[in-house]
């Protein structure tokens, strides 16, 4: 795997929330672990976020990344609040899912942000691990917006990053569209599982 240069000072110091409101840094996440893959998603409302993390967890066991000393860290621009209800939704454990509300994480990634809805479609191309319909996924992010409250920036992309414990980059991608995002597949495959 290619060494794409270390991880900024920026980045590292960058801090983000636990299910607790409790801050960690980056450079802290990523110490824990020999390799850690950053997975920003969106905000919490987003049923393709949903899919996205469901199928992270459901094809990815912790046992298979305890061996390979490695971990999944997830963050969303959503309230710290919300975690614990994100976690029962995808079923990944709430203990590697943060929150940064203030998109300071995101900004200093350089993920970008949407210019407006057809930018979050992009090709109108479905990633395979979008299992929601699109009126079924959007009735889902309604509901949830009325019963947890708005999560975040609608139109702020994610992106992944894998980086270890020395805070080199090993892998970085800044999604383009909601779509956009490593399937679970990949990830795998990334990850020499």
């Amino acid at each position: 795997m290619n060494n794409l240069g270390k991880a900024s000072a920026e980045q590292l110091s960058q801090y983000i929330l636990n299910y607790k409101s409790q801050p960690i840094s980056i450079q802290d996440i990523i110490k824990s672990q020999a390799r850690t893959l950053l997975v920003f998603v969106r905000h919490f409302n987003c049923f393709v976020c949903r899919d996205q993390i469901k199928a992270l967890g459901s094809t990815i066991q912790q046992n298979e990344l305890k061996n390979a000393n490695t971990q999944i860290v997830v963050v969303a621009c959503s309230k710290a609040d919300a975690i614990q209800d994100f976690s029962k939704d995808t079923g990944f454990s709430e203990d590697y899912i943060y929150v940064n509300p203030d998109l300071k994480t995101y900004q200093a990634f350089g993920l970008e942000r949407a210019k407006g809805f057809g930018d979050l479609k992009g090709n109108g191309g479905v990633n395979q691990d979008t299992t929601s319909g699109t009126l079924s996924g959007f009735a889902w992010s309604f509901w949830k917006t009325i019963s947890r409250g708005q999560q975040g920036d609608v139109y702020q992309l994610g992106g992944e990053f894998l980086i270890n414990s020395e805070g080199d980059v090993l892998f970085a991608k800044a999604n383009k569209s909601s779509q956009d995002y490593l399937s679970a597949k990949e990830v795998r495959e990334l990850l020499k599982l």
